[in-house]
């Protein structure tokens, strides 16, 4: 019996280097009054008094969604909705 890999957790540091962003870059991603704000973006969780994390498959998968937009794939109408509604049709 083969278990499943672990998810691993990414710290912001990892994330930044991951994505080959600015740490303020990443925190615009994150805040809703930024010009850049990216509603879909993973959102970071708490592992304690004062760290984030974020999971690494979640990372991944939002990359491979922007991979698949860039190349002219239309995003779900749920993820660029995320803040608004929840809606899972796709256009």
């Amino acid at each position: 019996m083969t278990l499943p890999p672990p998810n691993k957790v990414l710290r912001l540091r990892d994330v930044v280097e991951r994505l080959g962003i600015s740490r303020s870059s990443l925190y615009e991603k994150l805040s809703p009054t930024s010009p850049r704000y990216d509603n879909t973006f993973p959102r970071p969780f708490k592992l304690g008094a004062s760290s984030i994390g974020w999971l690494e498959s979640s990372i991944d998968t939002w990359l491979e969604l922007r991979i698949q937009f860039s190349a002219g794939a239309q995003m779900p109408i749920q993820q660029r909705n995320r803040r608004n509604q929840n809606v899972t049709t796709v256009c």
